[in-house]
């Protein structure tokens, strides 16, 4: 039961810090000694954060959907937050599709690989560096920003890229608010990770074997893993808010150079 509820805080948590979630998935399971954990779990693990995200967000998702909708009623209603972000978000998950794809083959070789985790890992702290500081004053998605954040949502399928930080620096980078670009990275995560539960629920097979699998004291790890990210995104309202994101940076090129140093051990 302790390993399940330390596997579900690690994924609240690293899901949602600029920090990336899969890069310390593989460092836990080279220090460790963590075997990767069964799919089932991996799926209502995923099931929870993506939870923690509708509720911490879930009037910025009404709002969205009211707006993108009633957009196909009324020409006037087109330039709204809600219209803006839906078809941002659209444009930005087909291009997270394309890359991720195009990447799908090399991915599994670099969750075998600490030295590589490591070198991404130190890129992510120095995207954060360059983050910290920067905000504009954009308050509505177009389908640049949408197109551009996508594809640096594709790239974090990188273990060790955060998804969360560069999406954030990338709609920053395009002139974002800081409120906006917080919203929007998290907007833009629901249909990837809705989506790459949808697979792995394909993947894990009929519910017996699903049920089957499920490692002891599951519930208390998915308990975990809500509650923890839901704390990890209000932490991360307020580092992106004040602009604290060099502490995340340190913390990457820290953790980026222990995982050089374990993949040179060959540990």
């Amino acid at each position: 039961m302790i390993k399940s509820v330390l596997l579900g805080a690690l994924q609240g948590f690293t899901e949602f810090l600029p920090v990336s979630s899969s890069g310390h998935l593989v460092l836990a399971q080279s220090l460790l000694g963590f075997a990767e954990h069964p799919l089932p779990f991996d799926i209502l693990l995923h099931i929870a954060t993506m939870l923690a995200t509708v509720c911490f967000f879930y009037k910025s998702i009404w709002e969205a959907l009211k707006g993108w909708l009633w957009g196909f009623t009324r020409r006037d209603l087109r330039d709204s937050w809600g219209w803006k972000t839906g078809w941002a978000v659209i444009v930005g998950n087909v291009a997270t599709v394309f890359v991720a794809l195009l990447m799908k083959d090399k991915v599994a070789y670099m969750f075998q690989s600490p030295t590589f985790v490591g070198i991404a890992l130190i890129i992510t702290g120095l995207v954060l560096w360059y983050g910290s500081g920067k905000k504009g004053t954009r308050i509505k998605p177009d389908l640049k920003s949408g197109f551009l954040c996508g594809l640096a949502q594709g790239i974090a399928v990188i273990p060790g890229i955060s998804r969360s930080g560069i999406t954030i620096v990338t709609a920053l980078v395009r002139g974002f608010s800081l409120e906006e670009a917080f919203r929007f990275s998290f907007m833009l995560s629901l249909p990837a990770i809705g989506g790459a539960v949808i697979l792995e629920i394909l993947d894990a097979g009929a519910i017996d074997a699903f049920a089957s699998n499920l490692p002891k004291g599951w519930i208390w790890g998915v308990l975990s893993a809500f509650l923890c990210g839901m704390f990890a995104l209000a932490i991360l309202r307020r580092v992106v808010i004040f602009g604290k994101w060099r502490y995340f940076s340190v913390y990457c090129f820290v953790v980026g150079v222990l995982s050089l140093f374990v993949g040179m051990k060959g540990v």
